[in-house]
């Protein structure tokens, strides 16, 4: 028989009185469904590879937005040391 929430062939009597799927985890117990299961192994890599891709993105922005601070504190700096040269020659 196949499970109904991943496709995936479940071995076993379907006339049991606890059903599991080791695919998808979906757990049935006299007849009431106790967990649909996740999706399988094919939702599982789906999900990691978006949630991987997501992570990607994220490092992306973060460094880019770190490159963005440190430009902006280097022209602070900049106008730091500028501001104190002027000042030097007032003296």
């Amino acid at each position: 028989m196949t499970c109904p929430f991943c496709g995936a062939k479940v071995w076993g009597d379907p006339c049991a009185s606890v059903l599991s799927c080791r695919d998808c985890r979906a757990y049935a117990k006299n007849g009431r469904v106790i967990y649909k299961g996740d999706g399988g192994h094919k939702k599982r890599a789906e999900r990691a590879a978006a949630k991987k891709a997501a992570m990607q993105k994220w490092r992306s922005d973060r460094i880019k937005s770190q490159a963005d601070r440190t430009g902006r504190q280097a022209e602070a700096a900049a106008k730091v040391e500028a501001a104190f040269r002027d000042r030097a020659g007032v003296f």
